[in-house]
């Protein structure tokens, strides 16, 4: 089509994988496929939730049905509602009891120094037999001795690889270690490899390569100290045994004292399990704030406002649980669910109005007008853009405006494809040649331009669906609420 010879229109056949008009085609993979279903019913299921606490018939439907499913028995289930009861504990103490003013702090540096270490390591446990130790001790000493027939770095090396519980080579800072560890760390000079010695962990041949000083940044607290605290909550720490424990790495005496607990040295083993990689001092710290959170929930436990607190945060777990199972999984087992739901409702996302999709172009002259089209007319059409800004390099020969054009919104296009406006208002000062590509569309070309709002509504209908299903079941006889009064209510386990 020509209008006084200056514009031309091609209508070019759409290719989803080549597009020259600035939508991005997606490919879903499953992985991604998964992560939107996370982040949209996230979204949803919060949305849905307070409309079903309005319908407490279909709230409760939801609930009951979650119990009879034991969607609450799975160890996905269990994992997640350990992890949220405890953050609401911690966030409930918090503000009932404002322990944050408690542990204010600043952040401050210090110098600190580090040392660059590899080691032969063999650990012991607290309650091997004496026999066992000693056994230990022995091999390290063996071990120590075939270094010192040949001493060479290859050697102890090979050693480590042999024999050692940790290979690694690494900086280790003074706050990490025993003090047993520390001393000895500290009398080495670089390069000098220690004797065997034993600390609470177990059995070190030490090689120390570097060492430097560093500032490292720590928080000093500027509230209550420790001790105040403790007091506080009544808490006595035995210094006695505490002094007994991180000396000799065991103590049969009480550690710490409360209104409701008596706490022993098989406590704090349990608790440093899963803080091996702490010093002495740093982990009988973290100790005691444990401690005192435990001794805190304790306390708090019976409570009646945090048990409602408890109580409706379990059921809207077990209600995400089904919804999951009845709605996510549902969906996550048809691959092709979204795309079947599309075709039966692809006249609902068409536009109320027509839009143009294509690119724009304003030339300078004829001359660039015809090599641009002849340029463009060889290359595929992802490669459009880029070369039509290969003609600015120099000066400013083309303008070009790319993507989906409604009416009104773009004068240009409003005249020549949608036939309004004037043509004077169609043009820009310098540039008399005009050529569009493109073509008028109805709706999306494809499912993957709008597949996240499909993919949205696709899970609102299984949603609905699943919601129709518990209807039917209710008026059967088949789902009773009476149900929900037989189960044990499981938020305080």
């Amino acid at each position: 089509m020509n209008k006084d010879g200056e514009f031309s229109i091609l209508v070019l056949f759409y290719s989803s994988k080549r597009s020259i008009f600035g939508i991005i085609t997606k490919t879903f993979m499953k992985s991604r496929f998964i992560v939107l279903c996370s982040l949209i019913l996230s979204a949803s299921v919060t949305f849905s939730q307070s409309n079903e606490q309005d319908n407490s018939l279909l709230y409760s439907l939801k609930l009951a049905d979650a119990y009879q499913s034991q969607v609450d028995e799975s160890l996905s289930f269990k994992m997640k509602w350990g992890e949220h009861k405890e953050d609401l504990f911690i966030n409930t103490i918090l503000k009932r009891l404002k322990l944050d003013s408690y542990f204010n702090a600043t952040e401050e540096t210090a110098p600190e120094k580090m040392f660059l270490l590899r080691q032969i390591f063999m650990p012991v446990g607290q309650r091997v037999s004496y026999q066992e130790e000693n056994k230990i001790k022995e091999e390290a000493n063996a071990v120590f001795e075939q270094y010192l027939a040949k001493p060479s770095n290859s050697l102890f090396e090979e050693l480590i690889k042999q024999y050692s519980f940790d290979k690694n080579t690494k900086w280790v800072s003074q706050e990490e270690e025993t003090s047993e560890f520390q001393t000895i760390v500290e009398l080495l000079s670089k390069g000098e490899i220690s004797r065997p010695f034993i600390t609470p962990r177990g059995i070190h041949i030490v090689q120390k390569m570097d060492e430097k000083t560093v500032r490292n940044s720590y928080m000093k607290p500027t509230g209550k100290s420790v001790q105040s605290v403790l007091q506080d909550f009544n808490m006595i720490v035995h210094e006695d045994a505490k002094r007994e424990l991180l000396f000799d790495g065991f103590t049969k005496k009480t550690l710490i004292t409360t209104d409701y607990q008596t706490v022993k040295y098989e406590d704090f083993k349990r608790f440093s399990l899963g803080n091996s990689t702490k010093g002495d001092k740093s982990l009988w710290d973290d100790f005691l704030k444990y401690m005192l959170i435990k001794d805190l929930k304790l306390q708090f436990v019976d409570n009646p406002d945090y048990k409602m607190k408890l109580n409706a945060l379990y059921e809207k777990e077990m209600i995400d649980a089904i919804y999951q199972k009845k709605v996510v999984n549902k969906a996550l087992s048809n691959p092709k669910g979204v795309d079947e739901y599309y075709l039966a409702h692809q006249s609902d996302y068409y536009w109320d109005f027509p839009k143009f999709q294509g690119v724009l172009l304003f030339c300078k002259n004829k001359k660039v007008r015809k090599q641009l089209h002849t340029e463009l007319s060889n290359i595929p059409l992802n490669q459009w853009e880029e070369k039509i800004k290969s003609f600015n390099a120099n000066e400013i020969l083309v303008h070009y405006e790319l993507g989906e054009f409604e009416l009104g919104k773009n004068a240009a296009i409003d005249y020549y494809i949608f036939g309004q406006g004037k043509k004077k208002e169609a043009r820009i000062k310098g540039y008399t040649k005009t050529r569009i590509y493109g073509e008028v569309v109805k709706g999306p070309k494809t499912l993957d331009d709008i597949r996240d709002k499909v993919t949205l509504d696709y899970y609102e209908y299984l949603n609905r669906e699943w919601e129709k299903e518990l209807y039917s079941s209710y008026k059967s006889g088949n789902l009773s609420l009476n149900f929900l009064k037989s189960v044990n209510n499981q938020a305080s386990n």
